[in-house]
């Protein structure tokens, strides 16, 4: 569904929760092959082949719970849950959310997500970026949320750079 043009960017987020919400039951998790995937960014970028050697990748599944996530978002009462974290050991994805987040980047054209592989590349390169740059070891006395959306925008600023630099997109 394209957005009016003169719609706010609130107007068009919250359209796009009503999609994802709407059309939770049909919405398919991607096929996902660890090993495939790794390998994929050890070849393309070996910066981060050691840090991505050292962490365990976990998959999450509890759609549930994201889709009330997601409802609490329209109202309000919540942000849309995250796609993947890290604790610095470990990376948590969420398959699922890979393609609510793909759909959402067909709207917005941002490459790195237009494939369920760069999506997921792009995220593991992003979480391991928290852990290679020491995100949460440098909060120190910092408002944690803020500190998590600047570091967040910072990272992601890199990996598209490395990314790009990579022929990846």
């Amino acid at each position: 569904m394209s957005a009016a043009p003169n719609k706010s960017a609130l107007e068009k987020h919250t359209e796009a929760i009503n999609d994802v919400i709407a059309n939770w039951d049909n919405i398919q998790e991607p096929e996902i092959n660890l090993s495939a995937l790794r390998k994929f960014i050890i070849d393309k970028i070996p910066f981060y082949a050691h840090a991505l050697q050292m962490v365990d990748i976990v998959l999450e599944r509890d759609d549930d719970k994201y889709l009330e996530e997601y409802k609490k978002t329209v109202t309000g009462e919540g942000n849309p849950p995250p796609i993947a974290y890290t604790n610095g050991f470990r990376i948590f994805m969420r398959p699922k959310l890979f393609a609510v987040t793909a759909e959402f980047s067909k709207k917005t054209n941002k490459p790195w997500f237009s494939t369920p592989v760069l999506g997921m590349a792009f995220i593991i390169l992003h979480e391991i970026g928290h852990i290679v740059f020491d995100s949460f070891g440098r909060v120190k006395h910092r408002n944690f949320q803020l500190w998590n959306i600047a570091t967040d925008y910072q990272i992601n600023q890199f990996v598209v750079r490395i990314m790009r630099e990579a022929n990846i997109f």
